[in-house]
């Protein structure tokens, strides 16, 4: 399933949005967003837990990613259009939405602006608002060193940085030329800087597999696209949590380095109506292994995390 086809249509923007159908074509849809990089046929190694569940699951190439159009200047609240557009598409009228790290922004813009065609909202290692206030104590030196630049980093100076960005494209061809040739090699590099606990998760043969399909279809679009996602989280969002009147499911994991858990935290706080489900001793990639609960939650079915709590303390 790591090999499926993805399906494309142009939206009346012009921009084309591609998707990966998985699971029960005739059962309740979720619209699953990826991370950064990603692209939604990484939610194939699920399509036998969808199928079970009776849900129709559709991957998602957010902007940039996959066979999805780059989107300059793109806002959270951009992606309302472009799923509503998709499920009109689908002639789906209500369906739920999950989102996993990068990808738990979107999800909860469409809680905020679309609430009425939502039967269930789930984030699942996602990163939460920090325009006011940065949540890097635990975070990986990466992250937390672009987390204080988008911080910091002016709006009005996005033009420079883009132009930035294409002066250092030739130096950029080799590396991912590289990793295109040696995926495998690029997943073990990976495995080093995790944690113990998701390094045993990227051990499997089926998730090596996601990466290593992920790795070796990287190129420049997907790598200013992830630069963009981490911008727009980081960011003011255009809205805030408390205006989002729909319940939210939050998953999160108290060893992840990517999104420490001060993020899942945050946001079930924040929200009105938010159940978190701590997973201990799991770290960012425990979608891996919570994907049935997560469906099934969204979608009102029978399968649900024992350790869930309403809107804890932070």
């Amino acid at each position: 399933m790591v090999g499926l086809e993805s399906r494309v249509i142009e939206l009346r923007s012009g921009r084309r949005l591609a998707w990966s159908d998985l699971g029960d074509r005739g059962g309740v849809t979720v619209f699953a967003f990826h991370g950064s990089p990603g692209r939604g046929a990484d939610f194939a190694v699920h399509d036998a837990a969808a199928t079970r569940l009776g849900v129709r699951l559709v991957g998602i190439d957010r902007p940039g990613y996959g066979l999805s159009t780059y989107s300059p200047g793109r806002r959270l609240s951009d992606v309302v259009g472009e799923v509503t557009e998709l499920a009109d598409h689908l002639g789906v009228d209500r369906f739920a939405v999950i989102g996993h790290s990068c990808g738990g922004p979107p999800a909860l813009a469409c809680a905020r602006y679309v609430p009425e065609r939502l039967i269930g909202c789930g984030v699942i290692s996602g990163m939460a608002p920090q325009a006011r206030h940065a949540l890097t104590e635990g975070m990986m030196t990466s992250n937390r060193i672009q987390t204080k630049i988008y911080r910091h980093w002016p709006h009005r100076l996005d033009g420079l940085a883009l132009g930035l960005w294409y002066l250092t494209l030739p130096a950029m061809a080799p590396l991912l030329g590289h990793a295109r040739r040696h995926p495998q090699s690029e997943v073990q590099r990976m495995r080093q800087m995790l944690p113990a606990c998701d390094a045993a998760v990227l051990s499997r043969d089926e998730v090596a597999a996601v990466f290593a399909a992920a790795v070796a279809g990287l190129n420049p679009s997907m790598i200013r696209a992830a630069t963009q996602d981490m911008a727009m989280s980081i960011r003011e969002w255009g809205f805030a949590l408390d205006e989002i009147d729909v319940p939210i499911h939050i998953w999160h994991g108290d060893l992840d380095r990517n999104v420490p858990l001060s993020h899942g935290r945050t946001q079930a706080t924040g929200l009105r109506d938010a159940t978190f489900h701590l997973c201990p001793g799991e770290g960012h990639w425990l979608v891996f292994d919570h994907m049935p609960e997560i469906l099934a939650t969204v979608t009102g079915s029978s399968e649900r995390d024992a350790n869930s709590q309403p809107n804890p303390a932070p």
